[in-house]
């Protein structure tokens, strides 16, 4: 919950020099919006913004720490594990720090799983645009 009560990287402005991606889930009309600063095919920043739910926010802003200064294929790596894990599906568990285990036990609340993977869905997306 530290990275709900207290969110990295977010922001309501559109940034210079950073590229911006959103997408809207259909299940409840949650919308995130992700700016990625990139250079050489290596991410410098992560920023986005999210009028979500708690989870979501925990996720997107966990995302937006663990996923900076990493090439797009070390990038999607990571994230494949995670939704991997998030699913309760195979996934290495070294990929993963102590930030990102602790939404293992998502799959359990299947409500609950969309919201948490809408900015990793929303960054693999724009990765593989």
């Amino acid at each position: 919950m530290k990275h709900y009560h207290n969110p990295q990287n977010q922001t309501d402005v559109r940034l210079p020099g950073y590229i911006p991606f959103e997408k809207q889930t259909s299940y409840c009309g949650d919308k995130v919006i992700i700016q990625l600063k990139c250079d050489n095919n290596k991410i410098i920043d992560i920023k986005y913004e999210a009028n979500v739910c708690s989870i979501c926010v925990a996720s997107a802003s966990v995302m937006s720490v663990y996923l900076q200064h990493l090439t797009k294929t070390q990038t999607l790596n990571k994230i494949n594990h995670f939704m991997a894990m998030v699913q309760n599906q195979t996934y290495d568990s070294t990929l993963l720090n102590s930030d990102l285990k602790s939404f293992d036990i998502v799959y359990q609340l299947p409500g609950k799983i969309n919201c948490v993977l809408l900015p990793w869905q929303t960054l693999q997306e724009f990765l593989l645009g």
